[in-house]
């Protein structure tokens, strides 16, 4: 789901990128660039916690 919000916001960031004549110092750019940055971010992060969750759950014995 988080996927999804990212790649929406990609393409809205891309969208400005091209209504502010590609100035990619325009704050407008620049505050949604730091805000997809954020949620690369923590998509990232879940996805580590999980692996890692996976990971150790697998080494467990319940014998």
């Amino acid at each position: 789901m988080k996927d999804l919000k990212i790649e929406a916001m990609r393409i809205r960031l891309s969208g400005l990128v091209v209504a502010k004549n590609f100035d990619m110092q325009d704050p407008d750019v620049i505050s949604l660039s730091k805000e997809l940055d954020r949620l690369i971010v923590d998509f990232e992060k879940a996805k580590q916690q999980v692996l890692q969750s996976s990971d150790y759950t697998k080494n467990l014995s319940f014998s």
